[in-house]
């Protein structure tokens, strides 16, 4: 057996042995404060998705058919207000699930 064979089969079994050991609590620390962050930017920025949108989007009157000419007038706004208004509607959700967690880890 040559040493490259030798060198790979243990880089092999060194990896698979690091795969399998538990995380250190300073890593689910990390992990957790991440989650955190990510939860909060999303709580920040979902509402000034939603405020953007509502004033990107076209004006249109009281009745169906000027809000239809509004819209059919100033297509490429409302497009943009509606894709962001999608956008904010998705940043709900993982701040929704930060709020939860301290949630539910209290009931275990």
């Amino acid at each position: 057996m040559s040493s490259r064979s030798t060198a790979a089969a243990t880089t092999t079994t060194s990896t698979t042995t690091s795969a399998t050991e538990t995380p250190s609590a300073n890593d689910v620390a990390r992990a957790d404060s991440f989650r955190r962050r990510v939860a909060g930017l999303c709580l920040v920025l979902a509402p000034i998705a939603f405020s953007a949108a509502e004033m990107l989007a076209p004006e249109g009157g009281s009745d169906a058919p000027s809000v239809y000419a509004g819209w059919a007038a100033h297509r490429t706004a409302g497009l943009v207000a509606a894709f962001i208004g999608l956008a904010a509607t998705i940043l709900f959700l993982p701040g929704f699930f930060g709020l939860l967690a301290p949630v539910v880890g209290r009931g275990r």
